[in-house]
């Protein structure tokens, strides 16, 4: 099972996620193989009903010449190709693909077994029906028609047949009906399930997928698999059934001809399997084509005012048009595969009704067997039937190797285990001081990567202000992320209140930490709900008396909607400095004991970055706070400066005593500017 680092979850941990799903997985075969005995026993046992309801019928299958010749009675051997046939459901994902690609969707079914119970009641009633029709036509031909019975027989008959049909329409409709409420029901459990799994998910993880690949199999692939369970779930249930329904009736027949139908299913397996394996290849891969081309699209849809900054629409355009050429291509390569695999998948089909057809022509030329015109009339119509169900199992092959192909993609993201996460003896704290201690720490995000922190040593004391400062990639940001656990350590400790964090509960830890990044994210909607996101419950005096401490009150009141205003996705309509005064009142609403601060005023102009570093000056007041500065002006007044050079503690100590050693700060501090400053 993959995981985001080569660091393995904790053994106790990934024991029990795996014994709840294994007794998961356990439950829902147990279930579904029950209801499919179920189905199948109420199949034949309406079926036996149906055919024995009117005595002519028995009369006329009783005068058939196979009826007292098979060994046991044909009621022994219909169970036993009805077996044959629940063995056959339960072995199609084996036979059509991968049946662990199946294992998530199991228990999703499991979940809905109300709509899948209800969606084979129906399917029973339907198959059982449908499959007794050519017996009553063989009866009003042989019955009425030969022997020319009296006309009341005829509405009785005719009665019959159009109460099999009322209760064929209602199997059908219970069929049908909780078939798409079982596919819509899956598919959104399923994205529930994705994104609840995404959410759990670290730093490391985003830092590697793509988010177009990932919002392609939350819509492209959950839809295909939808599409499956919505147009081919029944089938994969009612086909087979019918199927071996239409041999055990074939059996009480022509016993004969039953066997040599059997004898071709094997090849039917084989053959199918073969076709399958083919289109499940082709089909995952024009999945992966059309995941590619969602990735780029959604990266040049968030791109485009860079490109259009650079003048480089013509080369965004030519890189998009590649991307989907070769998606087309690989579409159309699906297609064309798909339209020659397709009529041989179909004519495969046809093999069971084709024996039957041709055993009928051979038997009345050699005269071998005598059969009556009813007999062969309800042999062709049981042949036809047969016919049609071996024709959908086929085009099952299709839908399935699709559904599988999507399947895969999905769980390639439930099967990721995230990296971080609580260990089963996690703890909480209520309160904490703020003392936080990096202990021998390292970090490296994957192996073939450098070292992002090397052997780090450091203490901060409860609500002081440290600042961290370096050059680029010197490990300033990836120290500060250590905190919250947005990446995990490779060596060492990270302590808060001398509690490992790791020993601390996700939740819990991240509840006495407030961020304010350089890149402030916003969510679509209005400024109240984005100064309120993390602190729900907060009322609007509470929002108001944030938005005021962080210097937000009064360009917010200019909007005609004032705290109502839609901020549009990301906060498109703010300014940088708006958007980072709207993170202060969040982080202020939040009240949290430690604060990390991210370059929130790299990007500003100077009008904006003063108002946002007075909005800082409040925040930070009374808490312990980490800050990482581009530029240097803004930790003169930090309590310790800790400079940072190829992820290693350079130096440390206040602002005067670094600049009065004349090292590394000094150095940085006169590249932008200040040394005149100073010495003024």
């Amino acid at each position: 099972m993959p995981t985001e680092q080569n660091k393995p979850a904790p053994p106790a941990a990934e024991s029990s996620q795996q014994k709840a799903q294994r007794t998961s997985l356990r439950n829902s075969r147990r279930f579904i193989a029950r209801w499919i005995i179920i189905s199948s026993v109420i199949s034949l046992l309406l079926g036996g009903l149906l055919l024995g309801f009117n005595s002519q019928i028995s009369t006329l299958l009783a005068d058939f010449d196979s009826l007292g010749s098979i060994e046991g009675g044909p009621l022994a051997v219909s169970i036993f190709m009805l077996a044959g046939g629940c063995g056959l459901l339960l072995l199609l994902p084996v036979l059509g693909g991968e049946r662990r690609e199946w294992e998530r969707i199991m228990p999703l079914i499991f979940e809905q077994r109300g709509h899948f119970s209800k969606m084979l009641m129906g399917s029973a009633i339907f198959v059982v029906t449908e499959m007794s029709l050519p017996a009553f036509i063989g009866y009003m031909v042989n019955d009425i028609v030969n022997t020319q019975r009296s006309m009341p027989g005829l509405y009785i008959a005719i009665g019959v047949l159009l109460a099999v049909l009322v209760l064929r329409a209602v199997g059908g409709y219970f069929r049908q009906n909780h078939a798409q409420a079982l596919a819509y029901s899956i598919s959104a459990d399923l994205r529930q399930k994705l994104y609840s799994h995404l959410q759990k998910m670290n730093f490391s993880y985003f830092d590697k997928a793509r988010q177009g690949d990932l919002m392609s199999t939350l819509t492209n692939d959950v839809e295909k698999l939808q599409f499956f369970l919505l147009n081919s779930s029944e089938d994969f249930f009612v086909a087979p059934l019918k199927v071996y329904i239409g041999i055990a009736c074939v059996i009480f027949l022509n016993w004969k001809l039953a066997v040599v139908i059997i004898l071709t299913m094997p090849l039917i397996s084989i053959m199918l399997k073969f076709a399958g394996g083919r289109l499940r290849r082709i089909n995952r891969e024009a999945q992966d084509w059309v995941a590619k081309l969602t990735a780029e699209l959604a990266e040049g849809i968030n791109t485009i005012r860079l490109a259009q900054s650079f003048g480089l629409e013509r080369t965004e355009l030519s890189r998009f048009q590649h991307t989907n050429e070769e998606t087309r291509r690989h579409l159309l390569g699906h297609a064309q595969v798909s339209a020659v695999l397709l009529p041989i998948v179909e004519a495969i089909g046809f093999i069971g009704p084709l024996v039957i057809i041709i055993s009928l022509c051979w038997w009345a030329i050699s005269g071998g067997v005598d059969l009556k015109a009813a007999e062969i009339l309800t042999l062709a119509g049981y042949g036809a039937l047969i016919a049609n169900p071996l024709g959908k199992v086929s085009r099952l092959m299709v839908t399935l190797s699709q559904g599988e192909a999507a399947s895969s993609r999905i769980n390639g993201i439930l099967d990721t285990e995230a990296a971080i996460h609580d260990l089963p003896d996690a703890k909480e704290i209520a309160e904490v001081d703020g003392r936080i201690e990096f202990d021998n720490v390292t970090l490296q995000y994957g192996a073939k990567d450098a070292y992002a922190l090397r052997e780090v040593n450091l203490v901060i004391q409860p609500g002081t202000l440290t600042a961290f400062v370096g050059e680029s990639g010197s490990g300033k940001s990836s120290l500060v992320h250590l905190v919250p656990r947005f990446y995990e350590v490779s060596s060492g400790r990270v302590l808060l209140d001398g509690h490992d964090v790791r020993g601390l509960k996700l939740a819990n830890l991240r509840s006495h930490i407030g961020l304010v990044s350089q890149d402030t994210i916003l969510v679509h909607g209005t400024i109240a709900e984005n100064i309120a996101y993390g602190t729900p419950d907060a009322d609007h005096v509470e929002i108001l008396g944030a938005a005021q401490s962080a210097n937000a009150h009064t360009f917010i009141m200019e909007f005609p909607d004032g705290y109502d205003t839609v901020v549009g996705e990301k906060g498109v309509t703010l300014s940088g400095g708006q958007r980072q005064r709207i993170a202060i009142a969040r982080a202020l609403l939040r009240d949290p004991r430690i604060l990390l601060l991210d370059e929130a005023t790299s990007a500003l102009d100077s009008v904006s970055e003063a108002m946002v570093q007075d909005a800082l000056n409040k925040l930070m007041f009374g808490r312990t706070t980490l800050l990482v500065a581009h530029r240097l002006s803004t930790v003169r007044h930090a309590d310790n400066i800790v400079v940072l050079k190829a992820g290693r503690i350079f130096e440390q100590g206040n602002h005067e005593a670094l600049i009065a050693k004349g090292g590394e700060y000094a150095r940085l501090v006169k590249l932008q500017g200040m040394a005149r400053e100073e010495s003024g």
